[in-house]
């Protein structure tokens, strides 16, 4: 049971990992409005075979890879469409409220979980469906026009495959995944310095704005997705609490994050980018140093930390992708993120 509930979130997260790579540069040359509808798609299949194959490991991995795709579709075309609008303050509540978005799902999904505990679980994966109402609204908000240029198979391809090769070396960092990495990151190299039209060229790379900007959200993202886990550590070792209990007093700070999220924006108009960067990793920098000089003191210090950190994260997401995003040409802001 505990390899195949493995198989079924690590599967989908690595077609999750390509997916982003994908859509965002295919979002830079073909209808965002095509790429919307191959979601729909994409989430109706692996919704229904989810729900008839339920008593198959083999149909749920694939159902839950297929929602991913779809999933991932709709998220892509709402970044790129945000962060092409011209007004600074538009934009910057546009890409907040996807933070916020995601924050509040996560916050849903802890209440939620207990009531649904019950439920047959299969009918759970009918659950994306009831999204779809929201696709006509959508729908006639999506641009049907393509930009100019012509999709780089090859190079996609490629690139498709790096992004791969990245997320199960990220995973499981064996020397033959590594391997691979650098030599598909040669040859990938090699052909966009060769290729007559590709999708990306070498300057895009050697933009030391753009990889300097990049390499923050990297660093930064590293450490988000590693808080959790290591508040279920602490929890279990220091107070003796299960992860349903960590999980309860984690919510106060998703919450938290949202109401941040949502405001990053306009904190940002008030007094710029570079002061909310530095106030967010100061509020990071303050729980974690109230996590290691009160962890003595009971489990409160857990959600009391957590709530700064995660003030601190949620207000840091638009911030650096505004930076992001001012360093490359209009036009390029999928490839940008991807």
């Amino acid at each position: 049971a505990g390899d195949a509930s493995g198989l079924i979130t690590a599967i989908p997260g690595i077609v999750l990992g390509v997916a982003c790579f994908l859509y965002g540069t295919l979002g830079d040359f073909i209808p965002l409005r095509r790429i919307v509808d191959a979601g729909v798609a994409l989430i109706v299949a692996g919704s229904l075979l989810g729900f008839l194959f339920s008593s198959s490991l083999v149909g749920i991995i694939i159902a839950r890879a297929l929602q991913t795709l779809g999933y991932q579709a709709a998220a892509s075309a709402y970044m790129i469409l945000a962060t092409g609008i011209a007004d600074p303050k538009r934009r910057s509540l546009y890409v907040g409220l996807m933070c916020a978005a995601f924050q509040g799902g996560t916050a849903i999904g802890m209440l939620s979980g207990g009531l649904l505990a019950d439920v047959n679980w299969a009918l759970l994966l009918l659950i994306p469906l009831g999204g779809l109402a929201f696709a006509p609204i959508m729908g006639r908000r999506v641009p049907a026009r393509a930009s100019a240029g012509r999709v780089d198979v090859v190079g996609l391809a490629i690139f498709s495959g790096l992004a791969l090769l990245l997320t199960l070396a990220a995973s499981d960092p064996c020397w033959w995944l590594i391997g691979g990495l650098i030599l598909g990151g040669v040859i990938f190299w090699r052909y966009i310095g060769r290729a007559r039209t590709p999708f990306i060229t070498r300057s895009f790379f050697t933009n030391v704005p753009w990889a300097r900007s990049v390499s923050l959200i990297v660093i930064i993202y590293c450490m988000n997705f590693t808080v959790a886990p290591l508040m279920n550590g602490i929890g279990a070792l220091t107070y003796g609490l299960n992860p349903a209990q960590v999980s309860i007093r984690l919510l106060p700070a998703y919450c938290v994050a949202l109401t941040t999220a949502m405001t990053s924006g306009t904190v940002m108009a008030r007094i710029g980018r570079g002061a909310t960067v530095r106030g967010c990793v100061s509020l990071i920098l303050a729980g974690t140093a109230a996590l290691a000089l009160f962890m003595s003191s009971g489990p409160w210090i857990i959600t009391v930390a957590m709530c700064l950190i995660y003030a601190g994260f949620g207000a840091l997401f638009t911030p650096i992708y505004d930076t992001v995003f001012a360093t490359v040409a209009p036009g390029q802001n999928g490839r940008a993120v991807a």
